[in-house]
């Protein structure tokens, strides 16, 4: 419901930057729409305008890069330019968990977050469900990787030629917009602003992105409550057809309550770190629990328990305190200000070379106080999450009574030897199977998943 709240945002911040109208007379709208739509469409309505919306995504993502590229000289000179200005950085391989982004965060971390979200994520995996087979469900994420590494490119190609046109005078500097996020609206404005129906086409870019994303989440929060917590306690008789009304209403209901959120996430600061950070701290003990149960055949429930417990509430003291305490280890790139000849009241500003924002990490790790745990990355939420749960459970399970492998069905077990060294002889792989018996189980789809993602 967080995650959905801060997809309702994102939207409503851009409708509002490009038309003039009121941010939150614009979220109610959008969060009206989407609602409506997922209320009376169900799952099939949700599978055909994300297809929809995929391609409007790309159209508004290649004008907004394409017009900004001419605006700017062209992408190698931009690229030029961010680069002179510390904004391209690919050796960053600092082993600090409190390094915003490096090679290993990224890598590591984004690697555990985009693994919950594609492997455990309800709202994915009610989208494989919708398919006819197991080996269609599999071709359809594979072909899902290319178009999403394609968006994440183009985005961070459009953050190259943004930056490039600011270069000499931030908005942010002038207050003519209040938060970083609303950047590239103001952005698509002043290149695309006398171009009647290309700020349009940007405006249904964002939409489109988020939108989907609200549409599926809504629909699998629905669809969980009622599975879960209607049919087994209080529902168990209804028709299909009482059974079809009530998730309606809980789709409704649940989009109700995802627009009253979104004006609390609105106060968190950036959009794009304040999302992973909430969608890692909690999924991070969510995937963790998947992790435990395929890998680790000798946990039992008290340790699964035990760990989801721990996790969530180290998670939660992490993001609250973070949230609270207004850490950053962001260290900004500098900001120029030459070429501002004008700000909002008519006055021209004092000129200067470049302004630095650094962050309050020196500051908080001077003493080694608790607060260092403050700094953690937020790429790191997940994989810090899982890593937690998974240690408390095996401890608690040990304590409690090791569940006996041979006892467990061979198919919520993944082979995980088998998969990675199938080259390795039948003596060696029989024992580091822990007495299941994997037999028959195909695993070549697995270790070519793990190649691919290698």
């Amino acid at each position: 419901m967080i995650y959905m709240a801060f997809v309702l945002y994102a939207p409503s911040l851009a409708l509002s930057a490009v038309t003039g109208i009121n941010l939150w007379g614009c979220l109610v709208g959008v969060g009206v729409v989407v609602t409506f739509y997922t209320t009376l469409g169900g799952m099939k309505a949700v599978l055909w305008t994300d297809t929809f919306q995929f391609v409007m995504m790309v159209a508004g993502l290649l004008a907004v890069f394409i017009k900004g590229c001419n605006e700017v000289g062209g992408f190698m000179a931009a690229w030029k330019k961010a680069d002179e200005r510390g904004r391209i950085v690919f050796d960053e391989f600092s082993f600090d968990p409190a390094t915003r982004h490096s090679v290993w965060s990224v890598v590591v971390g984004g690697a555990m977050m985009w693994t919950s979200l594609y492997g455990v994520n309800q709202a994915q995996v009610q989208r494989c469900l919708s398919t006819s087979s197991v080996r269609r469900a599999q071709i359809a994420i594979l072909l899902n990787t290319p178009g999403l590494i394609g968006i994440i490119i183009i985005a961070i190609l459009i953050g190259v030629v943004l930056f490039a046109f600011y270069a000499d005078c931030h908005p942010l500097t002038l207050g003519i917009i209040d938060s970083p996020d609303q950047l590239l609206p103001l952005f698509v404005m002043d290149i695309l602003g006398d171009m009647h129906g290309l700020p349009g086409l940007f405006v249904s870019c964002v939409f489109s992105g988020s939108l989907s994303s609200l549409s599926s989440a809504l629909n699998a929060v629905s669809a969980v409550v009622y599975k879960d917590f209607c049919e087994p306690f209080c529902c168990k008789r209804l028709s299909e057809f009482a059974a079809t009304v009530l998730n309606k209403i809980l789709v409704a209901v649940f989009g109700l309550l995802s627009i009253a959120l979104a004006l609390i996430v609105s106060q968190m600061g950036g959009m794009m770190q304040a999302t992973y950070a909430v969608y890692g701290l909690l999924n991070g003990p969510y995937f963790g629990l998947f992790v435990l149960g395929m890998f680790f055949p000798w946990a039992n429930k008290w340790g699964a328990l035990a760990g989801l417990f721990t996790s969530l509430v180290i998670m939660s003291w992490i993001g609250i305190g973070t949230f609270v305490r207004k850490v950053s280890t962001a260290v900004k790139s500098p900001i120029s200000v030459v070429d501002c000849f004008w700000n909002l009241n008519g006055t021209t500003p004092a000129t200067s070379n470049f302004s630095t924002t650094t962050s309050n990490y020196s500051a908080l790790t001077t003493n080694f106080s608790v607060d260092y745990i403050y700094t953690l990355s937020y790429l790191y939420y997940t994989a810090v999450g899982v890593t937690i749960l998974v240690g408390t459970a095996l401890i608690v399970s040990c304590f409690t009574g090791l569940t006996r492998p041979s006892s467990l069905d061979p198919r919520l077990i993944c082979p995980l030897f088998d998969t990675i060294f199938p080259f390795l002889p039948e003596c060696v792989l029989r024992p580091l199977r822990f007495g299941i018996d994997h037999t028959g189980v195909r695993n070549g789809f697995y270790l070519y998943l793990l190649l691919w993602s290698l």
